[in-house]
């Protein structure tokens, strides 16, 4: 069972990519990211991916489909 599939996310939660994202070619399945803002009482969250050195990644809008909670540890 995915329990990260049916948590309910808040801003600031960490969060994986699985599924693909045809319209932004720089997001990859396993990114992981962290919730900026909530759209929509959870419909679609504006994500951002960082870098190692600190630059961002990539910063987009995804839906809960496209997302999955995960511990920061991960």
């Amino acid at each position: 069972m995915c329990l990260g599939c049916f948590k309910s996310l808040r801003e600031y939660d960490v969060v994986k990519v699985i599924t693909e994202v045809k319209e932004q070619p720089k997001i990859e399945i396993g990114d992981i990211g962290t919730i900026l803002l909530i759209f929509n009482n959870g419909e679609a969250f504006e994500v951002e991916n960082i870098l190692n050195n600190g630059d961002t990644k990539w910063q987009s809008t995804l839906t809960r489909k496209q997302i999955k909670w995960v511990k920061a540890s991960e």
